[in-house]
């Protein structure tokens, strides 16, 4: 008798179980991106500010510690920080994006010994801080990846 109540107990619970899997809706959950707004065609994800970066690397991206640098079009992917450098991986960058962003950061000052490895790799200082930018690995549609450093020097 206790083995059958104990059968029919394990049973229900796995119905119970099995109806709340089921009764979820048919579409996928959005995410905070999804739920904000306007696609940026640049990364192929939703976002708040058009012409800007992905919702999750405005939060990600220490403007302060990136010496008052936005942070490149793409998908940031990891932070890295250690005694005087920050580090931000990326990746979902578009050649001409990269191309683009070598261009801000001259544009913002990062002038002083710069050394252009080539259009989408770029190192140089400005008030102290030095700034390397490298992209690479595009792929046959022009997306990549790489990452930014900041180097208190």
């Amino acid at each position: 008798m206790k083995k059958s109540i104990l059968i029919l107990l394990v049973l229900t619970m796995a119905l119970g179980l099995a109806a709340c899997a089921g009764s979820g809706s048919e579409t996928s959950p959005k995410t905070q991106s999804e739920q904000a707004g306007s696609t940026n065609p640049q990364t192929s994800t939703l976002i708040n500010e058009p012409e800007d970066t992905t919702e999750y690397a405005i939060s990600m991206w220490d403007k302060a510690k990136m010496n008052g640098l936005e942070p490149p079009k793409a998908d940031l992917t990891a932070e890295v920080q250690d005694t005087g450098v920050v580090k931000y991986l990326f990746m979902n960058i578009k050649k001409a994006n990269a191309e683009k962003y070598v261009q801000y950061l001259k544009d913002s000052g990062y002038t002083t010994s710069p050394i252009e490895m080539s259009s989408t790799k770029y190192r140089a200082v400005n008030g102290g801080y030095e700034v390397i930018f490298s992209c690479s690995d595009f792929n046959s549609e022009d997306i990549g990846s790489g990452e930014i450093q900041m180097v208190k020097k």
